[in-house]
């Protein structure tokens, strides 16, 4: 005589564990956001943005190196790698995880200033409010186009940040009505910003290329 299935007996419809092979583990839903890899991700992203921030702190107290801490740009293209980093969970969480960077990077900045350039404690806590507060609106927007441009593959989205490396020793000279800093720092900034330009268009023309003689 056929056996009839005990979940047809029950009444109940089959569920996934019927066709589960052998030794896999029932996982309820969601209980894993994120991949484990995501994670060691955004730990080395972290950890990263903590490296640059005391790097910059060591710069900043540089008479030579002064200027090159102070290049803005570079936070910039922080939150950008960072967006980029995590592009394939999304535009938000691209932005999420560009702001925390920034902020972390920020923090071990005046934190390591503290520790060994005897900066005291409120001074940090001030100068880390003044720029961690337009970090958190410029960092997001950096964020979302490092999630189009490794996420999308869309090249124009790294343009605003080869025009920052290109134009901020142009805004500092206004801004200061002099030239700041040794010459050759900008220069080099100035150059990454053009390459970076001229790269991303180079990109944006070669696909139009295959795809026209892919239509054609």
């Amino acid at each position: 005589m056929q056996r009839t299935p005990a979940a047809v007996r029950s009444g109940r419809p089959a569920g996934r564990s019927a066709t589960r092979p052998a030794g896999v583990r029932r996982t309820s839903p969601g209980s894993h956001r994120y991949p484990q890899p995501v994670y060691r991700r955004l730990v080395a992203v972290f950890l990263a943005s903590c490296l640059f921030g005391v790097v910059d702190a060591t710069l900043w107290n540089g008479t030579s190196t002064f200027w090159i801490a102070n290049m803005s740009a570079a936070y910039l293209a922080l939150a950008l790698a960072a967006g980029a980093s995590v592009a394939r969970r999304g535009a938000p969480a691209a932005m999420f995880i560009a702001a925390a960077s920034t902020t972390v990077a920020l923090a071990a900045f005046y934190a390591w200033r503290v520790e060994t350039q005897h900066l005291d404690v409120y001074s940090a806590q001030q100068q880390f409010l003044r720029y961690a507060l337009p970090g958190l609106i410029c960092s997001p927007v950096f964020g979302w186009l490092g999630h189009r441009w490794a996420g999308r593959r869309q090249p124009l989205a790294l343009l605003p940040l080869a025009l920052a490396l290109a134009l901020e020793h142009t805004a500092w000279q206004r801004h200061l009505g002099f030239s700041p800093g040794p010459a050759t720092p900008w220069r080099v900034e100035i150059a990454l910003g053009i390459g970076l330009a001229v790269a991303a268009l180079l990109a944006v023309a070669m696909r139009r290329g295959r795809t026209g003689a892919t239509t054609a």
